[in-house]
């Protein structure tokens, strides 16, 4: 959206009209980091491959998913625009030929088939009461994606052009509120030999360690049994909440891991929205030590940001009190955005010390695309700490995994591309990836503990920034709306194809 524009409901032709006055923009006069030919076709042609995409291809009709529409529908924009980007930065335009098309129009076509699809998804989201809204998204997915794309994609594929795409300097490592200078403050170790019986991890001046073990949706002896393998493996946090229903062999897995119970970082959380609120989160608080076993938590977390803001303010004034009362360690919250932050900072009397979102390189901690930055409102909360115990940790959770319904970063053709070039797994490097940034850590999961002590390998080698500035820059391919805390870094916004929305492509 244009710049202050930030409603679900500005009108698509309105969009549509500054989408083509911005395409006006050209190429930029800057200086290069170097340039570097993404996979964007590898990418586009994952789209077929996506469990929910596939379904839908199948029967667009009566495919109905339950629930992570949001994210199936940001996919295949995401797909859809790799395919633009694989056009868009072919090196020698006047080669291309595809079905009679030459560069221009194929280049326009595609973002004409992207429009469609945004102007579709709109239409459900603002409409979702409305069944057959979503039945007509689904069948303009079909109609692009099966219909129209999915040749051109297999003839880019087979032509192999030439791709060559630059990194600008200026753009720094993506986000526009951070210079390449601050980013490299505090940057975790690079040049650490692993060893795999005493791992190393990073702790923040209190003690608090930037990677922890993550427990959903884990429950029984299969959590048990992960757990007792993360202690082991050397973890020292680990996640849980009331409504996982694990606290109990979580708890069980701490006793019988045989280390003291002061070196082990236990963290739960208020889920339930019937327990925000005077008593009643109190008592939900108790169950969980219950639960868990032990007298005190170390970490207690609001869930969510309910909508009851009058429950949601005594919830976390009785956390207060129990905090007060030693029974709580640190306080946080999970799934907050910024405007939420903000309103509970203006009564807290004691500040949470982290924000656990979900964070990828998709998301980046964005409760939803047309929220602002996470990772921007807590650097610039934490400029104004004069105590390094004041400020504000964003911690990240499913970095590994696709939930919900959306990308699965691990088998993301970006991110396995760069981290090739590290020689190290997928998880390492998106690992590495997350906690390279200011005051960000990061749960994983794994019930395996071969890959449980792999996703701690990641101090031997550092992410290049122009590989930073990749990574990051992922998020304005997959947010359907321009994201105006990030640089253009794949150029999807200044170098749009100019398009007439009422010409037939």
């Amino acid at each position: 959206l244009p710049v202050g524009c930030t409603s679900m409901t500005f009108p698509l032709h309105l969009y549509i009209t500054f989408v083509v006055w911005f395409c006006a923009y050209g190429y930029r006069d800057a200086e290069i980091l170097g340039t570097v030919s993404p996979p964007f076709v590898e990418v586009a042609l994952q789209a077929f491959d996506h469990p929910e995409i596939s379904q839908l291809l199948r029967d667009p009709q009566n495919y109905n998913p339950n629930w992570g529409k949001r994210g199936i529908a940001l996919s295949v924009i995401y797909y859809v625009r790799n395919a633009r980007m694989a056009v868009q930065h072919i090196t020698d335009r006047g080669a291309v030929s595809i079905n009679g098309d030459g560069h221009q129009r194929l280049w326009s076509k595609i973002f004409k088939w992207e429009m469609d699809i945004f102007s579709s998804f709109i239409q459900w989201h603002d409409n979702q009461r409305d069944a057959s809204t979503w039945t007509q998204f689904a069948h303009t997915v079909h109609r692009v994606l099966d219909g129209r794309l999915r040749p051109i994609l297999y003839a880019l594929q087979a032509s192999n052009f030439n791709v060559d795409m630059a990194v600008w300097a200026d753009y720094a490592l993506g986000p526009k509120w951070l210079s390449v200078d601050d980013a490299h403050k505090n940057s975790p170790p690079s040049d650490r030999e692993f060893d795999p019986q005493l791992p190393f991890i990073p702790t923040l001046p209190n003690g608090f360690p930037l990677i922890g073990f993550g427990s959903w949706p884990m429950t029984g002896a299969q959590c048990k049994d992960a757990v007792a393998k993360a202690l082991q493996s050397g973890y020292r946090l680990i996640d849980s909440s009331e409504n996982y229903n694990n606290e109990e062999v979580i708890g069980e897995a701490i006793r019988e891991s045989g280390i003291d119970r002061d070196q082990i970082l236990i963290a739960s959380k208020l889920s339930h929205d019937r327990n925000y609120g005077d008593g009643v989160t109190t008592e939900a608080f108790h169950a969980t030590l219950q639960r868990l076993g032990v007298d005190s938590i170390d970490v207690y977390m609001l869930h969510g940001a309910i909508g009851d803001k009058q429950r949601l303010r005594a919830a976390w004034q009785q956390l207060e009190v129990l905090y007060e009362a030693g029974k709580i360690k640190y306080l946080g919250v999970s799934n907050f955005a910024p405007n939420d932050m903000e309103q509970l900072l203006s009564y807290a009397t004691v500040k949470p010390m982290f924000v656990q979102n979900k964070y990828d390189p998709f998301t980046q901690g964005q409760q939803a695309p047309w929220t602002a930055s996470i990772d921007e409102w807590a650097y610039r909360y934490n400029e104004q700490q004069q105590n390094a115990d004041d400020k504000i940790l964003v911690q990240g959770y499913s970095i590994l995994n696709a939930w919900p319904n959306q990308i699965h970063a691990v088998q993301d053709k970006h991110a396995q591309w760069i981290a090739s070039k590290y020689e190290v797994s997928t998880a390492q490097l998106l690992i590495r990836w997350a906690i390279q940034h200011p005051m960000v850590g990061i749960l994983t999961r794994s019930t395996d503990e071969r890959r449980q002590v792999n996703n701690l390998d990641v101090f031997s080698f550092a992410i290049s920034d122009i590989d930073m500035q990749l990574l990051n820059g992922l998020i304005t391919l997959f947010s359907p709306f321009d994201v105006q805390w990030m640089h253009d870094v794949y150029g999807q916004v200044g170098n749009r194809p100019p398009i007439d929305p009422h010409q037939e492509l």
